[in-house]
């Protein structure tokens, strides 16, 4: 009890001494201010319509729920004439008293981006869907006669996951698909994590408590053990402070919530996607793959601090090496390699479930996803060994500085 109750102390000084600082504590809230700041404007930019709430409110209220005939045809009543006109190019854009919103043009703008395509895109879904299934188990037979073990599972896969799919509802997606590509919130995370971590070894190098710590009991491996929990809490708190901060604003600002019990397909951004969970379960396990992708790139920086011997370089050397890393993602990304092992890949996990993929692993065929989890805890075990290894390298090498000039 009392070992726990030590350990427990030591956690609770590595928590104090990292993050529980003026400073720390101040440039958080900052942060969360200008990501606040920030998602809020993106929505209102992206609300076209914004001046006709009211108009959309009146018709959004009409259609919501299931897609019926009538719905359809009451839609198609209003939107048909404007699409003729479209057509033709005889949309009158000057102020129409008798228009819904502005003029003939933005009524057919209006009703096109916010009525017609969901509803078009959802009616047709089961139909594309049911095509995707059949063509796949075409090729699931084929391949099955020809003992293509890998090619076989992938297209048993695919059946499973479209075969019942089925879009009947019609729900508000514009606010969710904006949430969807969001992702201002983990730059400021990566460069918050930079900030808050780079120091977590280096300091102690440069204030000589490496020289006390090899004179306590566990002064290895528990202050070890109780920086890396220190890191992983702090990735918990502060990846549930961003994220729950960009769900709650678009939840807020939209107040049409009613996508979220949808299949996660209703975007059209995920036609393809393998998942058939809810949009608002798919939102909280990405939120819980990005917290894994950034206690990743945590670690890696921890690595770095425990190589580095001056607070400056550490953080300068962490910044560049997730700088590159980004890099990497953005311009090899489509590389099966760099999309497994590449940390930053689990920030943007949309693009890992956007559609069907699968890779080779001993012949067998593991979707990209979980290809992707399984490398990246390869690579977090690794920088978890790297780390214990060089900071007791460190601690070693004192010991033997001190034996010496004991001598």
């Amino acid at each position: 009890m009392k070992q726990h109750s030590s350990f427990g102390a030591l956690l609770w000084y590595e928590c104090r001494k990292t993050f529980f600082t003026p400073m720390m504590l101040v440039f958080l809230a900052v942060l969360l201010l200008a990501n606040g700041w920030k998602i809020a404007d993106s929505f209102r930019r992206a609300d076209e319509f914004d001046d006709y709430d009211d108009v959309y409110s009146m018709f959004y209220d009409g259609y919501l729920g299931e897609i019926t005939e009538e719905k359809i045809t009451h839609l198609m009543t209003i939107y048909a004439p404007l699409e003729e006109k479209f057509k033709s190019q005889s949309l009158n854009t000057k102020p129409d008293p008798s228009a819904w919103t502005y003029s003939e043009a933005t009524d057919y703008q209006f009703f096109h981006s916010l009525f017609y395509e969901p509803m078009k895109y959802a009616r047709e879904y089961q139909n594309y869907a049911g095509s995707v299934a059949s063509k796949a188990y075409e090729l699931e037979t084929l391949f099955r006669r020809n003992s293509n073990a890998f090619e076989m599972k992938k297209n048993y896969e695919i059946v499973e996951s479209y075969q019942s799919r089925v879009l009947p509802e019609f729900a508000e997606i514009w606010s969710w698909e904006l949430l969807l590509r969001y992702d201002y919130s983990s730059m400021i995370l990566l460069f918050f994590t930079v900030f808050s971590l780079s120091g977590m070894f280096v300091t102690e190098k440069e204030s000589d408590m490496m020289m006390l710590l090899r004179t306590t009991r566990k002064g290895t491996g528990a202050t070890v053990r109780a920086k890396l929990l220190t890191a992983a809490l702090y990735t918990v708190v502060a990846c549930a402070l961003f994220y729950g901060q960009d769900f709650l604003t678009v939840y807020l600002m939209s107040g049409r919530p009613q996508a979220l019990s949808q299949p996660v397909y209703i975007l059209p951004y995920f036609e393809n996607t393998p998942l058939n969970c809810t949009l608002g379960a798919f939102f909280f396990r990405s939120a819980l793959l990005r917290t894994f992708g950034i206690f990743l790139c945590g670690s890696l920086i921890l690595l770095v601090s425990s190589l580095c011997s001056q607070s400056l370089s550490a953080f300068f050397a962490s910044l560049v090496l997730l700088i590159g890393c980004v890099t990497l993602h953005d311009f090899g990304g489509q590389r099966v390699l760099i999309r497994m092992f590449n940390p930053v890949s689990l920030l943007f996990g949309r693009e890992l479930v956007r559609k069907q993929e699968f890779v080779s692993v001993f012949g067998r065929a593991v979707p990209l996803e979980m290809a992707a989890i399984i490398g990246s805890g390869l690579v977090l075990a690794m920088l978890i060994g790297l780390i214990a290894y060089f900071s007791r390298g460190y601690h070693n090498r004192i010991r033997r500085r001190a034996r010496h000039d004991r001598v």
